[in-house]
């Protein structure tokens, strides 16, 4: 104000710099985040020979970053719905470990889509990997009797099943919940 320039004109110059700021740190934020999601979807999809990573631009398209340093669309790539799951998946491990703030991660039915070797990864790099996580599965996806259970078993604090019981035809039926 003593050199002659008005509030306004400062107000201004302010909301500027704070846009600026704003878009520098949005594009390091989605340079984090797509370092995170890529080096997770390429280690679990077991797909290192090919992918050596992934980005997302301004609009949040992801881009795969081939070995021959070629960027190809995500779509380009013919991607199983397993694969897009998996991305998904990373995307949310991404965000949990830029977080401030931790929350539980709570997942339904989130092996049906994937082969054998896929839901080892899965559950070894998001779901066990020592935070709050809340996995409901079915016994397809993880069998009680299986060895899938048997290797992740100690890592787990409750497990608990869900046993309907009534007249299954209908909606009117109970579950018992048995540990």
């Amino acid at each position: 104000a003593q050199k002659g320039e008005s509030l306004a004109a400062l107000a201004a110059k302010y909301r500027e710099a704070a846009a600026e700021i704003r878009s520098r740190a949005a594009i390091q934020l989605r340079k984090r985040i797509s370092e995170h999601v890529g080096e997770l979807w390429v280690e679990i999809t077991e797909r290192q020979r090919e992918f050596a990573g992934m980005e997302f631009d301004s609009h949040w398209q992801c881009w795969l970053l081939r070995k021959d340093g070629r960027r190809v669309t995500w779509e380009e790539t013919n991607t199983s719905a397993g694969q897009r799951q998996v991305r998904m998946l990373a995307f949310y491990e991404a965000l949990r470990r830029l977080a401030k703030l931790v929350p539980p991660l709570v997942v339904d039915t989130p092996l049906a889509r994937l082969d054998k070797e896929v839901r080892r990864n899965v559950l070894d790099k998001l779901y066990l990997s020592g935070h709050q996580s809340i996995i409901l599965s079915t016994n397809a996806e993880i069998d009680p009797e299986g060895k899938l259970f048997d290797r992740v078993r100690d890592r787990l604090a409750r497990v608990y099943t869900l046993h309907p019981h009534g007249r299954p035809d209908s909606v009117d039926y109970e579950v018992r919940v048995s540990s």
